[in-house]
């Protein structure tokens, strides 16, 4: 699914996940960083909207 740059930071990082710091019996959730991360692939030719490449690739492709 591409989101926007803002829209991605709301979500978290899967990759971060693993390397998630924990504190007493919480663990913080280390955000996407959208576009700064090297995995960012956008989907549209205007840089609009992107996805994160370690999902995979996008059904028809990066654009």
């Amino acid at each position: 699914m591409p989101l926007t740059p803002d829209e991605a930071r709301s979500k978290w990082c899967c990759q971060a996940r693993h390397t998630a710091v924990e504190q007493a019996d919480r663990k913080i959730v280390i955000p996407c960083i959208a576009h700064g991360c090297m995995a960012w692939r956008w989907s549209d030719e205007h840089k609009k909207h992107g996805y994160c490449g370690l999902a995979g690739t996008m059904i028809g492709g990066d654009a």
